[in-house]
């Protein structure tokens, strides 16, 4: 959608300036400046491509229910999958877990962490659909965070989302990352 906004925008903005140097409309020159809007929509169109994200995806259930119901992993990947596709967000790696997220001590989540720090060049967001499929200990969370930013990469909670970058956000981001350790502790 962006790239049809800006396609127009240029299209309009390139025929009115056109017009407005006081050049005719005639047929004659319509292939030239067909030409030259035609160079205007490719520089802009890979300018564009060079602002494009790249992120990890990464899924995670504890539970049989949680595989079964609302949070499967069928049902996350859908989700981020849309989400990346909406924003125009090309997927770098995909990381599923079926483990506890009390500790960062993961299997998926080792590999993925191991695969940022070996790669030059990391993406730029790693995607979940909630907090509390990133983590269910706050302290935890607060370092794997750190550890991502560090590495250039922003976590992003699609469901929840949240500029964790601005000062503002700390209270809501510790309400997403306590309450579901709150749940771990009141569930046992």
């Amino acid at each position: 959608m962006k790239a049809y906004i800006l396609v127009t925008s240029i299209f309009f903005s390139v025929i009115s300036i056109i017009d407005w140097a006081g050049e005719t409309t005639s047929n004659n020159d319509f292939p030239q400046r067909l030409n030259k809007l035609n160079s205007c929509l490719i520089e802009n169109m890979s300018n564009s491509r060079q602002l494009q994200k790249s992120a990890i995806l990464y899924f995670r259930v504890s539970t049989d229910e949680q595989a079964i119901k609302g949070s499967s992993l069928k049902n996350q990947e859908e989700l981020l999958r849309q989400y990346r596709h909406l924003k125009g967000i090309t997927v770098d790696k995909l990381f599923i877990e079926d483990h506890f997220a009390k500790t960062f001590n993961r299997p998926a989540w080792r590999k993925l962490i191991a695969g940022i720090k070996k790669v030059e060049s990391s993406p730029d967001l790693l995607l979940f659909a909630r907090w509390d499929r990133f983590s269910r200990n706050t302290g935890d969370a607060y370092y794997a965070i750190k550890i991502l930013q560090q590495s250039g990469i922003d976590p992003i909670a699609i469901e929840q989302p949240l500029d964790i970058t601005i000062p503002g956000n700390k209270l809501p981001l510790a309400f997403y990352l306590a309450i579901p350790e709150v749940e771990t502790t009141v569930e046992v």
